[in-house]
């Protein structure tokens, strides 16, 4: 009984957290790294840090002690400009996906990009994809399990 027990809880703790490389805050939604343009307020999720070098460029990375306007400010399922709510209540948004194909600037396969559009994206040969998409690893992943 006690390993079925610690099974379950241990299998809720695994699908109730965020993807590696993300950032729970207390309203359960999962947030990555990202470089900000404080003057056109653009947020870029495809470049690494090393690449957030412009003059009017900040690196974020997710945290209550930041001056990040998402973490902890989406609390009430109402997601930012751009987002779709999954059915756990989290927020997602569209990327551009290179399967196996090489991706921009020297990039390896499956590279993801969320700044493209759906017609760039397209033109390099690469898929777009909506939330929800059933190749969408994340979408409705992270939903809090009730085992009553």
């Amino acid at each position: 009984m006690f390993k079925i027990a610690l099974m379950i809880l241990s299998i809720n703790f695994l699908f109730s957290a965020c993807p590696d490389g993300f950032y729970e805050d207390s309203c359960g939604n999962c947030w990555m790294d990202y470089c900000y343009d404080y003057v056109s307020h653009e947020v870029f999720y495809d470049l690494e840090e090393s690449e957030c070098t412009g003059d009017n460029q900040a690196w974020v990375i997710p945290s209550n002690n930041s001056a990040d306007p998402y973490f902890d400010n989406f609390c009430d399922n109402d997601c930012p400009v751009g987002f779709e709510a999954d059915d756990c209540g989290h927020c997602w948004m569209s990327f551009c996906y290179t399967f196996f194909s090489p991706g921009v600037n020297g990039d390896p396969p499956h590279s993801v990009y969320y700044d493209f559009s759906e017609v760039e994206c397209n033109s390099l040969g690469y898929n777009y994809y909506e939330p929800g998409h059933s190749a969408d690893p994340y979408y409705n992943s992270n939903c809090v399990l009730d085992c009553n």
